[in-house]
């Protein structure tokens, strides 16, 4: 509080408290790297404290950072008292639940900071993981995050001020010729583990999918553990980027309170983009205009599979729209990057 009642503060050094992620990791990470580079191109120095029990941990993320190109120094924090010895940072980051709780122990620092990648509570069922994941919210950390529904959940729920910076995403580095379109390949995210991904869902819709049409289907994410489906498991940001230019639709759910930045890089693609309806409005993605948004039944998704999959124009305006869609949301990317740092240093209040 005494950070946000102050006037305009220099931020000279930022303290990112992270769990360990390797050289192509998934978009959260990803989001975390755009801002150090961000920060980085401030002048602000950086500090890494990887929150791990595995000591091998502190050159995986070193590793990772050189390989990014991000100047910054890293400690390991093996147990709470290690924080203790930390270097002092003006802000001080916490990346996801389980690293609010040291940076509630860390007091080193002028500002605390949550970077909310999400409603983490909605990862699990209820019980003691849920309850000390929606704990954290209520440590009165100021909120950062990339999209516009957690924003304003976090603001209205916790009454804290939560400031909003663009994504990063993978962009394209193609689009796709609109005079000659169709659905030949679908692209798949799949997370066997994570219910908020729907897997059981999404596994039955691709059986009826594979048996009803002509099309090849990849599954990014998780392999299965049958061999029915092209499963590449996890892979990195060029390959996906390929897989993106080169699919002509992608199924992806999400259950939980982010709406994602695989829809955004599939558009951005001109892979048209199949999602789960949910009781939290989207803030990007419409129905017909640019994403097929469905009932989470297997009828529903079938339905509109094959709607899409027959109506050649619809293809066409979802891909459009896609593109105008990618287009707004990162028009003046390194002016809302701006506008963001001066809301979070208190230059703009």
């Amino acid at each position: 509080k005494a950070w946000l009642e102050g006037d305009h503060h220099k931020i000279s050094s930022v303290l990112f408290f992270i769990v360990p992620f390797g050289k192509e990791p998934s978009a959260g990470p990803r989001n975390i790297l755009g801002l150090a580079k961000y920060f980085l191109s401030k002048g602000v120095e950086l500090y890494f404290a990887i929150i791990s029990n595995d000591y091998n941990s502190l050159k995986v993320v070193e590793d990772t950072l050189k390989f990014h190109g991000i100047d910054a120094k890293s400690f390991i924090v093996l147990k709470p008292e290690h924080v203790d010895s930390l270097p002092h940072s003006t802000i001080s980051i916490a990346t996801y639940w389980t690293t609010a709780y040291p940076l509630l122990r860390f007091h080193n620092t002028d500002a605390k900071v949550y970077l909310i990648q999400d409603e983490e509570t909605a990862f699990y069922p209820a019980g003691i993981s849920q309850y000390f994941a929606e704990y954290t919210y209520h440590f009165g950390f100021i909120g950062i995050t990339n999209a516009h529904e957690i924003k304003e959940w976090y603001e209205s729920n916790y009454h804290m001020p939560c400031f909003y910076f663009p994504p990063f995403i993978i962009r394209a580095n193609k689009r796709r010729d609109l005079s000659n379109v169709s659905i030949r390949r679908v692209l798949v995210y799949y997370r066997y583990g994570a219910p908020r991904n729907a897997p059981e869902l999404l596994y039955v819709v691709l059986k009826e999918i594979s048996r009803k049409y002509n099309v090849e289907i990849t599954i990014v994410g998780d392999k299965l553990p049958s061999k029915e489906f092209k499963a590449l498991g996890w892979v990195g940001a060029d390959k996906l980027r390929e897989l993106y230019e080169n699919s002509d639709a992608c199924l992806y759910f999400m259950f939980s309170r982010h709406p994602g930045v695989i829809p955004l890089e599939c558009m951005d693609a001109g892979a048209v983009v199949i999602t789960n309806r949910k009781h939290i409005k989207h803030s990007y993605l419409v129905n017909e205009y640019n994403a097929l948004v469905v009932e989470p039944t297997l009828n529903s998704v079938i339905k509109a599979f094959d709607k899409v999959f027959r109506d050649v124009s619809l293809q066409k305006q979802l891909i459009r729209n896609g593109y105008k869609t990618v287009d707004e949301i990162f028009k003046d990317h390194n002016e809302k990057l701006e506008k963001f740092f001066k809301e979070l240093s208190r230059e703009i209040i």
